[in-house]
C-alpha cells in the first residue's frame, strides 16, 4: 500500500497476493475529517463512502488487483485542550491531522520546537476563533 496521508492525496492498494481468497477482507479507517473521493477499483469508478463502521471495506481481493482512494482534507476549527490556560474564544485550526502553527504552516510532532520550549514545558497553539 502507498498513500500520501498525512497529506491530501491517494491510497493505492495493490493486491500482491492472496493466500485467502473469498475470506479476505481489508478495511481502511477513514476519520470523519477526512473527504473521500473517488473509489477506482479496476475499470470502475465510483464514489468513496464508509460503512456504518467508519471504515471503507474491500472483499474479494484479487491477486494483481489494484484499487485506488483519493482524499482532500477542509480546514476545521476546533476547542482548545486546556482552557485554563486560554482566553474564551482561542481555538485551534488543523488541516486533516495536521495542526497549523501561528504563521498557518503544519506542525507534524508535539515535539517540533514550535510547540516543545524546553524537556518540561510545552504549549498550545491557538488562534483567536472566527
Amino acid at each position: 500500500m502507498n498513500a500520501d496521508y498525512p497529506y491530501e492525496g491517494l491510497v493505492v492498494l495493490n493486491v500482491n497476493r492472496n493466500d485467502l481468497g473469498s475470506k479476505l477482507k481489508l478495511k481502511l479507517y477513514v476519520p470523519d475529517w477526512m473527504n473521500l473521493g473517488i473509489l477506482e477499483r479496476g475499470n470502475q469508478q465510483s464514489d468513496a463512502k464508509t460503512g456504518k463502521d467508519g471504515f471503507l471495506t474491500f472483499g474479494n481481493l484479487s491477486e494483481g488487483e489494484r484499487i485506488i482512494v483519493n482524499y482532500t482534507y477542509t480546514l476545521r476549527q476546533e476547542k482548545t485542550l486546556n482552557p485554563r490556560n486560554t482566553r474564551p474564544g482561542q481555538v485551534r485550526y488543523f488541516n486533516g491531522p495536521l495542526i497549523l502553527q501561528e504563521e498557518g504552516l503544519p506542525i507534524f510532532h508535539i515535539m517540533d520546537p514550535k510547540v516543545c520550549k524546553d524537556s518540561s514545558y510545552h504549549h498550545q497553539i491557538v488562534f483567536n476563533g472566527l
